[in-house]
């Protein structure tokens, strides 16, 4: 039996009883407002062979169970809100049985319905695994780059400090030592302003 409300502007979500109607061969709700994700009591329909849901506000992904519909020979979801990665047995291996365009968050692991390709979960944990092992690698040379910032540092400071002694460091002179170097405090020692005098390494 086929049942064909397009164009209605019908409202709200499907009803989830159209489920029950085992007999039905051809459903067409195209062209309506309809909202909402695709009834999981669909999966009763194996006998269905066309089914038109275009041009609505479906939302959500497309159900997997359209992969054992043997009889379906059109299945039409486009332009509609439909997101995820599409199922990849029974129809949908046939481009001309299924349309799904102007789905803009519709993704397949397969260039068979010309959608983007999805990010599969093997590629995305190698791509978190190369971005830990960055991010490890990153950590690993700024600790090293660090640890040789503080050596050569260090070095640095003592050299300038080999270059410009302290105080603690130059050579200390007894009284004696001083009366010989000026000979007696002798006035002929003294400097230009008679009041240092100057001493002589003898």
């Amino acid at each position: 039996l086929p049942l064909d409300i397009s164009n209605n502007l019908l409202t709200g979500e499907i009803p989830s009883t159209l489920g029950e109607c085992l007999h039905l061969e051809s459903l067409h709700l195209e062209g309506n407002l309809l909202d909402g994700r695709i009834p999981q009591s669909f999966a009763a329909l194996r006998g269905i062979s066309d089914m038109d849901l275009s041009r609505n506000n479906l939302s959500g992904q497309v159900p997997d169970f359209f992969e054992g519909f043997s009889s379906m020979s059109l299945l039409n979801l486009s332009f509609n809100n439909l997101d995820g990665p599409m199922p990849t047995g029974g129809i949908f291996q046939n481009a001309s049985k299924v349309f799904v365009q102007g789905n803009k968050e519709l993704c397949a692991v397969s260039s068979i319905l010309r959608l983007p390709l999805c990010h599969t979960a093997a590629s995305q944990q190698k791509h978190r695994f190369h971005i830990r092992k960055i991010i490890g690698l990153s950590a690993l040379a700024l600790v090293m780059l660090s640890c040789f910032g503080v050596i050569f540092l260090k070095k640095r400071k003592k050299v300038k400090q080999e270059d410009h002694p302290s105080f603690k460091e130059l050579k200390k002179f007894t009284y004696a030592d001083l009366v010989k170097a000026t000979n007696g405090f002798s006035l002929s020692q003294l400097g230009l302003f008679r009041k240092v005098w100057v001493c002589v390494q003898r």
